[in-house]
């Protein structure tokens, strides 16, 4: 267990090696730390676009105040108009010209008329009402717009619950977001002629059954009408440029996109039309139809597509390539579901509160299933996966309490967070021999008593099982602090230490305590050596978390005490000891682990890998062991710096090495390299394993170096020597530079013309013909053609040909053919 904690640390990065970023404070994650309440979680950002509605902001001020004064009284003027109230007819009235403020802004005292209001009248002059400007005047029933009005804003008239109708004038263009939003009485709206927008959720949850979209109208948003459950039909303005209506449904203008489905239209059964290709976001959302019938022309299901709708079952053709986010989220009736073989991923959430749903038949081109994809389907039983899948997202049979049966593909790689996550009837699995990667808590809460990790393994996260089943084959897999269990293998990188600019700084950080008074720093023996390891790490991952996976305290060790390091500062890029005390020193956070009176001691790294400096300096707060500079001389190694697999897209990345072509007799070097988030770190050559399959056709020297040998393909695999999980494989082309032998085809004389004719040679863009004249050889042509005939030949004639090909601005020339004698 680690002794001593951090409680803050932080880093500093440069992105060249003269140029150093401001740094950055972030703090540090406390690994050791076990939740006390552990619920189903959603890490991802793809919830962000759910529609979920508009939420009310409230801006003004609340009052129950009733408006004071008989007969028409002045109210204040919180814009540019005027208001008017009337006590008798409890109307409220606006005059001016331009934009209406009204109740958003709470410097005005409006909010005294909005339990009292019956009537707005807003007069001719005013433009534009702007966002909540009467929102939640709950006794307001009708409303008068002036002719001048183009735009209603957000929220405008939001939540005013007694209103039941509104003629919006012919001069309006705009309906914004939730512009009569949760206006639950509403059940009459003239859209006017000249609307050419409406925004999201302009109606949600109104009483309005239908409409007619006006032939201006270009902006529209399938969620205006979010949620009005009494909503059946829809119609559009003959001759409308871009959408049409079937049956009261909304299409494009050739309906070759399904938009909108009215959510209030029950049916039994829909049959998209066969015109479809394309099945819109949140088209059918909340639709009141028992099955979708999805024809063969459907290529794309849009997010939310059929989210919440009555459907009991639910086939998705071949034909579908693409589909959304939350597809079929809390579709709680819905009970059966197949899959054709167009997909290769299950979308996130795209069966999330699928409470009913018992039956699912997969393609068997799925490949992954993403993030909650099955979350709380409570009472599904039993699943077939196909052996296609080699993934599992976070939390993606989540909550899946009935479930108690579960078979593992064959090519599974990874089993992420969460992925069966409190299944309380899942009592025992078999892990197929291909997955490497089981995620924290994801059996958690499982009925799982005894379990085999496979030797493929190479992570298993944290809690990733009940605390009372008993775990086999942990062998080979090292626990560390937060109680994951990782295997351990090692990167070789060059590095230089450079411990002279590491005592240099500690001379520095004891000059900046001496201006605050506080007493100097000793370079610790055991942190001096963990320093220098934490530097190179950085080169590998610029993190306070090591590339192993295991924290940074873990680097400085005392056989007594356990973990001695408190605080750690990080940087990279500055190319002195002076100048990176300068960015530290700049820094709040790392000026603050400097300056710290508790401090005894400190071990600073310093070193260089592949031309960037990295710099570490660890603190500690236990009696010092002090080190001698003169024990330290600077050097250079090959240094294996641990890692985990499990890190990859993490902490580092490792470059892709990309198969490329060569010609034969020539040779190109590889080279594997790892990403750490600034720069690219070349690994040693030589500490690399090359494995060609096909040696014949090209050979890889230790520095990596490939020759081809003859033509073809064949694949070679570049493998760490000390981290096979790391293994890449590239293929490799070696193409013959030369040019084939040109073969003579039937040639003949007629009177004084030869017919020369010769078969074609591949890869040959022409053909130098040559005939033999008194000693020597003559050219007599180039031609493109295989065949040339040669006008008043002389008898007894000698010929060679030869193909030619252009590379660039070089000839590339063949051999010559035999020689043909033509009397």
């Amino acid at each position: 267990m680690i002794k001593k904690q951090l409680t803050t640390i932080f880093l500093s990065l440069a992105l060249a090696a003269t140029t150093a970023f401001q740094p950055i404070p972030i703090s540090a994650a406390d690994n050791l730390r076990t939740e006390t309440k552990i619920s189903l979680h959603d890490r991802s950002k793809k919830q962000s676009t759910k529609p979920i509605g508009y939420t009310f902001e409230s801006k003004h001020i609340s009052t129950s105040s009733k408006a004071k004064g008989k007969g028409a009284t002045k109210a204040s003027s919180v814009d540019s108009m005027t208001y008017t109230w009337d006590e008798n007819t409890q109307t409220l009235r606006v005059s001016g010209s331009g934009k209406v403020v009204g109740n958003y802004d709470n410097r005005n005292d409006l909010a005294q008329y909005q339990n009292q209001a019956k009537k707005i009248i807003l007069e001719k002059g005013i433009t534009e009402i702007g966002k909540q400007a009467f929102a939640q005047f709950y006794n307001l029933s009708e409303i008068e717009f002036p002719s001048t009005l183009t735009k209603i804003g957000e929220a405008a008239f939001l939540e005013c619950d007694k209103l039941t109708s509104a003629t919006l004038p012919t001069s309006l263009k705009v309906l914004d977001r939730a512009a009569f939003a949760n206006c639950s009485a509403l059940v009459n709206v003239t859209i006017p002629s000249q609307l050419t927008t409406m925004r999201d959720y302009a109606f949600q949850r109104c009483a309005i059954k239908n409409i007619t979209i006006p032939a201006t109208l270009k902006t529209f948003s399938e969620l205006a009408f979010f949620e009005c459950y009494d909503f059946q039909k829809i119609e559009v303005a003959s001759g409308h440029p871009s959408y049409s209506t079937r049956n009261g449904v909304l299409f494009n203008k050739n309906k070759t996109k399904l938009i909108l489905y009215p959510v209030g239209k029950q049916a039994a059964s829909y049959q998209i039309p066969n015109s479809v290709k394309e099945i819109g976001k949140n088209a059918l959302n909340h639709a009141k139809v028992g099955k979708i019938v999805i024809p063969t022309s459907v290529s794309t299901i849009g997010e939310g597509a059929f989210a919440g709708a009555t459907i009991t079952s639910l086939n998705i053709p071949n034909s579908v390539r693409s589909a959304g986010y939350y597809i079929c989220e809390k579709c709680t009736q819905l009970k059966t579901v197949t899959f054709g073989n167009g997909l290769t991923t299950i979308p996130y959430r795209m069966f999330y509160n699928c409470v009913s749903l018992t039956s699912v038949s997969m393609g068997n081109n799925i490949k992954k299933l993403d993030g909650l994809v099955f979350g709380y389907c409570s009472s599904l039983k039993q699943i077939k996966i196909p052996d296609s899948v080699t993934s599992l997202e976070d939390g993606c049979f989540g909550e899946c309490s009935a479930l108690t049966t579960i078979n593992f593909p064959k090519n599974l790689n990874e089993i992420a967070y969460q992925t069966f996550f409190n299944c309380k009837s899942l009592t025992s699995v078999t892990f197929s021999n291909t997955l490497q990667m089981i995620g924290s808590l994801a059996f958690y809460g499982t009925k799982i008593k005894k379990v085999r990790i496979p030797a493929s393994v190479i992570y298993v996260g944290k809690q990733a099982f009940p605390a009372e089943a008993v775990i086999e084959g942990l062998n080979g897999l090292q626990k560390i602090e937060d109680g994951s269990y990782m295997r351990m293998e090692k990167l070789p990188i060059k590095v230089t230490y450079d411990y002279k600019a590491a005592f240099d700084i500690v001379k520095r950080v004891n000059s900046e305590r001496r201006k605050k008074g506080l007493k100097a720093l000793t370079m610790d023996r055991r942190m001096i050596k963990g320093s220098m390891i934490r530097a190179a790490e950085l080169a590998i991952a610029f993190s306070h978390t090591r590339p192993s996976g295991r924290s940074c305290y873990s680097v400085c060790y005392d056989s007594k005490l356990g973990y001695i390091m408190s605080g750690e500062n990080i940087a990279a890029g500055q190319t002195s000891s002076r100048s990176v005390m300068t960015s530290w020193m700049n820094s709040d956070g790392h000026r603050a682990n400097i300056l710290t009176d508790r401090y005894t001691g400190i071990g600073v790294g310093a070193v260089k890998v592949n031309g960037i400096c990295y710099w570490v300096q660890n603190f500690l707060t236990a009696a010092v062991d002090a080190a001698e500079e003169s024990s330290y001389k600077n050097n250079t190694a090959t240094t294996n710096i641990e890692v985990t697999k499990a890190q990859i897209g993490y902490l580092f990345s490792v470059n892709p090495i990309n198969s490329f072509s060569l010609k034969n007799g020539t040779s190109k070097n590889i080279s594997y390299s790892i990403y750490n988030d600034f720069v690219n770190v070349p690994l040693i050559s030589s500490e690399m394993k090359y494995k060609v399959s096909s040696p014949s056709i090209c050979k890889v020297s230790a520095s990596g170096k490939i020759t081809g040998l003859k033509a073809g393909k064949t694949s070679v695999t570049i493998t760490p020597k000390q981290a096979p999980s790391f293994a890449k494989t590239i293929t490799i082309t070696v193409t013959d530079t030369s040019l084939g032998k040109v073969t003579w085809g039937k040639c003949k004389r007629s009177s004084k013309t030869v017919q020369l004719q010769w078969k074609k040679v591949s890869g040959a863009t022409s053909y130098q013909v040559y005939r033999f004249k008194g000693k020597k050889w003559v050219r007599v042509t180039t031609t493109k053609k295989t065949s040339y005939k040669y006008k008043k030949a002389p008898k007894n004639g000698s010929y060679k040909v030869r193909a030619v090909k252009t590379s660039g601005k070089k000839k590339i020339y063949g051999a010559f053919s035999k020689v043909k004698k033509i009397k």
